[in-house]
């Protein structure tokens, strides 16, 4: 009766944890198919943005826009203005660099924290 008993507790023990390993990979499975989903919705995304882009880019008012823009060309009868001679500002000065602090110092405040010294002379 104890073996059976024994062998009874064994196959139960044996199910119950290939259960729970299941449950792991099928909970791992969800995870994977909700990142895969929100994967998949960015990209849906971002096509539907790039096919808007490509829409925009093949109009003839970007075409127009971008060849006067970027290579400076005019249309027949258009009066091309040249701005020449214009000034360019002056960079302000660099700012000065900060002396170092001499040796003595910087192992004094490194024994000896300023805020330290600045809440004993408040106190």
């Amino acid at each position: 009766m104890q073996i059976l008993l024994l062998l009874v507790l064994t196959v139960a023990l044996y199910f119950g944890v290939a259960f729970s390993g299941q449950l792991m990979t099928a909970q791992q499975i969800d995870r994977q198919v909700a990142a895969i989903s929100a994967q998949i919705d960015q990209l849906q995304a971002d096509n539907t943005r790039l096919k808007a882009q490509v829409a925009e880019a093949s109009s003839d008012a970007y075409i127009e826009r971008e060849a006067r823009d970027r290579l400076g060309l005019v249309r027949q009868g258009d009066v091309p203005v040249v701005i020449s001679n214009v000034p360019t500002p002056t960079p302000p000065p660099p700012k000065p660099a900060p002396s170092p602090k001499p040796h003595w110092q910087n192992w004094h405040d490194a024994f000896f924290p300023p805020s330290a010294l600045q809440s004993r002379r408040l106190s």
